[in-house]
């Protein structure tokens, strides 16, 4: 948990919790209710709270339901892209930028390995598990 995107997570600039991206995660149209992902951001150690991905995705421009992350990123319209997530992406230490997400998130080198969102991502439920990056 020592990664440039663990410590963003940590970080005081991160405050999803009480956003209104926060009450669409509760909201019955939210298919992570029920998820050990759901778990997770409820607790504790949770502490994404206001960063420029929730100017996105309240933004008419999102598509990442439907669309690669990866497409998301590269696109003129991510507002990530000057934020620590990005330098991390764009890190030599970080081997998303050419390989599946689901490959990364099974690496070794992946700090979420052993987090509830781990266990949701293996999971049936989990949509992320064929796209890429």
């Amino acid at each position: 948990m020592s990664s440039p995107l663990w410590s963003f997570l940590k970080s005081k600039s991160c405050v999803l919790m009480l956003s209104p991206l926060w009450s669409f995660l509760k909201s019955e149209s939210c298919v992570l209710m029920s998820s050990p992902l759901w778990s997770f951001l409820k607790s504790e150690s949770w502490v994404l709270m206001s960063s420029p991905l929730w100017t996105f995705l309240k933004s008419k421009s999102c598509v990442l339901m439907s669309a690669p992350l990866w497409s998301f990123l590269k696109s003129e319209s991510c507002v990530l892209m000057s934020s620590p997530l990005w330098s991390f992406l764009k890190s030599k230490s970080c081997v998303v930028m050419s390989v599946p997400l689901w490959s990364f998130l099974k690496s070794e080198s992946c700090v979420l390995m052993s987090s509830p969102l781990w266990s949701f991502l293996k999971s049936e439920s989990c949509v992320l598990m064929s796209a890429s990056l």
